[in-house]
C-alpha cells in the first residue's frame, strides 16, 4: 500500500502535469482525472439526477456517520474555446474542484461534476446551453440537488458541507438557498455574483440562469467562507466582498483574500491549510 507521503508526492506530480495540459479531447481529460482518483484510491460513478447523468467520485466504502460529507462542486470547465466559440465538451482541462476534494486532509470528501462534464460519449441532452448561458438554470440546480440527496444516502450522512470552485460557488449558493442541511459553505475563487461578473467583463447575460444573489435571504448555512485570490483577474475579490456584505446581517461570513493567488494558482496545493482554517482547526 502506498504511504501517505508517497501518495501526496504522486498527486502533486499529476497536479503539475494537469496544470500544463494542452487542449486534450474529452476522453483524455476523463482519463487524466481517473489517474488522480487512482492515486487516492477513489472510485468514480455516474448519478442519474434530473435530466442529467452526473459524474461523482469519492472514497470507497467510507461512512460519514455523525459527520457531514463535504461535496466539492466543479467550476465551469471548458465552457468556451474562445470568446466566440463554445466548447463541444465542458470537461475541465484542469479540474481544480476535483483537486481540492482530493487534498482535503480529514473527513469525508466527495466530488460532484457539473452537467455534461466527463460524459463519454456525450448524451443527446447535453446541449451547449447547459455550460454557457444556462449553466445556472433551474434544471441544472435541480439535478445537483437530487445528486446531493443520493450522496447523503450513499455515505450515511445527515448533513453536508458545500465547496464550490469558480462557477461551482454560484451553484453552491443556489443549492444552500433551497436546502436545510448545509452546515458549511465555502467559495474558492468563487463566482458568487454572476451578474456582477458579467458586467465586469462586458459579457452577454446568462439568459435562463438563476441569480444566487436573489435568494441570499433564504441561505441557512451555519457559516460561509469566501476565499479569493488577490491576483485573480477573472473573479476578483470585490465580487465576494459584495456578497459578504449582504450576508453578514443573517449569518457568520468569513472573507479571505490570499496574496499571490490567482484563479487557478495555488488553491489545490494550499487547500489542506485553508480547509483547517475554514473548519476551525487553525
Amino acid at each position: 500500500m502506498l504511504s501517505t507521503v508517497l501518495r501526496s508526492a504522486l498527486l502533486c506530480s499529476v497536479l503539475l502535469l494537469s496544470a500544463c495540459a494542452q487542449l486534450l479531447d474529452g476522453a483524455s481529460r476523463l482519463a487524466q482525472s481517473q489517474q488522480l482518483l487512482q492515486i487516492r484510491s477513489w472510485q468514480g460513478q455516474y448519478l442519474q439526477a434530473g435530466d442529467f447523468r452526473l459524474f461523482s467520485a469519492g472514497p470507497v466504502a467510507q461512512v460519514a456517520g455523525n459527520q457531514p460529507i463535504t461535496v466539492y462542486l466543479e467550476g465551469d470547465g471548458l465552457a468556451w474555446l474562445n470568446s466566440d466559440t463554445p466548447s463541444d465538451d465542458p470537461t475541465p482541462l484542469r479540474p481544480v474542484g476535483l483537486q481540492l476534494a482530493l487534498q482535503q486532509p480529514d473527513g469525508v470528501a466527495v466530488y460532484l461534476a457539473r452537467p455534461c462534464q466527463y460524459a463519454q460519449p456525450m448524451p443527446a441532452q447535453c446541449q451547449q446551453r447547459w455550460w454557457t448561458s444556462e449553466r445556472f438554470a433551474e434544471p441544472v440546480v435541480a439535478a445537483l440537488d437530487q445528486a446531493l440527496d443520493q450522496l447523503k444516502q450513499q455515505y450515511g450522512a445527515g448533513q453536508i458541507n458545500l465547496v464550490g470552485y469558480s462557477g461551482g460557488a454560484a451553484l453552491a449558493l443556489l443549492l444552500a438557498e433551497r436546502r436545510s442541511d448545509v452546515q458549511l459553505l465555502i467559495g474558492v475563487a468563487g463566482n458568487v455574483d454572476p451578474a456582477g461578473w458579467i458586467k465586469l467583463h462586458d459579457l452577454s447575460p446568462l439568459q435562463g440562469s438563476l441569480d444566487p444573489r436573489q435568494g441570499l435571504k433564504h441561505l441557512r448555512a451555519r457559516h460561509v467562507w469566501l476565499f479569493s485570490g488577490e491576483q485573480d483577474e477573472n473573479i476578483p475579490p470585490s465580487l465576494a466582498t459584495g456578497v459578504a456584505e449582504r450576508l453578514t446581517a443573517q449569518l457568520p461570513v468569513s472573507l479571505r483574500t490570499l496574496p499571490g493567488f490567482n484563479h487557478q494558482c495555488c488553491w489545490a496545493e494550499s487547500w489542506p491549510a485553508l480547509w483547517r482554517e475554514a473548519t476551525g482547526q487553525k
